[in-house]
């Protein structure tokens, strides 16, 4: 399989998430470009969201779609727990910020288009 994400993702970042209307959900990874989620219940494929995410100093809403939802686990007292893939429909600029180091940029993945290399020039 190949890889699809274009943006870095890193772990929650103390991050936790609601998806509407109001349902906790865990968050496994995020990126500025979308996010893993594990549910109770599933999450349409091609539905559009809006996901909550707070942390202890911030709180912002962003809106996506779920690109894939399946079981991860089954529990016999809980029943099964469900991850879906977000994938923003703007950037999450906070997540961004939190995979830096040192407060530098991450690059985005657009910026590196494949260029031919030259060898032999003289």
């Amino acid at each position: 399989m190949s890889e699809r994400r274009q943006a870095r993702r890193s772990g929650a970042g103390g991050w936790a998430a609601r998806v509407r209307p109001g349902h906790r959900v865990h968050v496994v990874d995020l990126s500025a470009g979308g996010a893993l989620l594990e549910a109770p219940r599933p999450l349409r494929p091609g539905a559009d969201i809006e996901v909550q995410f707070e942390r202890s100093d911030r709180r912002v809403r962003m809106s996506g779609t779920v690109v894939r939802c399946g079981v991860s686990a089954l529990d016999p007292d809980r029943g099964p727990t469900y991850r879906a893939a977000i994938c923003f429909t703007d950037t999450f600029e906070w997540a961004r910020e939190g995979a830096t180091h040192g407060g530098y940029r991450v690059p985005d993945l657009r910026e590196h288009v494949a260029r031919p290399v030259r060898r032999g020039t003289k």
